[in-house]
């Protein structure tokens, strides 16, 4: 009954008779690595045409937010900590001018995080993707954050603007993959596509006059 005894009293915890409860402690967020992985001067950009998988460059990522907020589940104390990241991120240069391309499939650090083919969408997120035709506008996410006099259209690439993407479980700007259609026709042999070594060839390097 000492148990009994002690709940009457008020002496475990404050839920009993109330009183002034302390502030949880919160641990510090890890640090993330904001070197981007695939980002250099002079890298090369490739020109594709039907079908491929290739790597994305970086071209533009505003200050990376990092947030820990707490709450209370019954006596828990539950600690959560995101580190949002947008971006712009640049795959290849279409061989057709104003060819219509569809996204396919895309990958973070090799894991699936988007697929078209399945209706598969990881949670929480939030992209647009451009195929560089000639109607293409600027992008809101870019716009929101630099203001509209400083952003262009980035007309002529195939690019990907992910907006608020969590990287705290990658610890740094993560590596992307991207499968592209070119015309997004469902003929398409999906098993098979071009891959970009990194390697220079003639037949990539096409002049890039705009």
């Amino acid at each position: 009954m000492s148990g009994l005894a002690d709940l009457r009293k008020g002496t475990v915890g404050h839920w009993v008779q109330g009183g002034t409860q302390t502030a949880p402690i919160v641990p510090e967020a890890s640090p993330i690595q904001t070197t981007l992985p695939t980002s250099a001067y002079g890298q090369t950009i490739p020109v594709v045409w039907g079908k491929c998988r290739l790597p994305a460059s970086y071209i533009w990522v505003p200050p990376i937010a990092t947030v820990t907020s707490t709450h209370t589940e019954w006596w828990d104390t539950i600690t959560t900590t995101t580190s949002e990241m947008s971006c712009r991120l640049r795959f290849a240069r279409p061989l057709v001018s104003e060819s219509s391309w569809t996204l396919r499939k895309l990958y973070s650090n090799g894991t699936l995080i988007y697929d078209a083919s399945q209706g598969y969408r990881a949670k929480g997120l939030k992209f647009r993707t451009y195929d560089g035709r000639s109607t293409q506008g600027r992008d809101p996410t870019m716009v929101s954050e630099e203001g509209e006099s400083n952003v262009s259209a980035h007309r002529g690439y195939l690019d990907i603007v992910l907006t608020d993407f969590d990287i705290q479980g990658f610890g740094a700007p993560p590596v992307f993959e991207a499968e592209w259609i070119q015309d997004g026709a469902t003929t398409h042999d999906y098993d098979t596509f071009q891959t970009y070594s990194g390697e220079i060839a003639f037949g990539q390097m096409i002049p890039v006059w705009d």
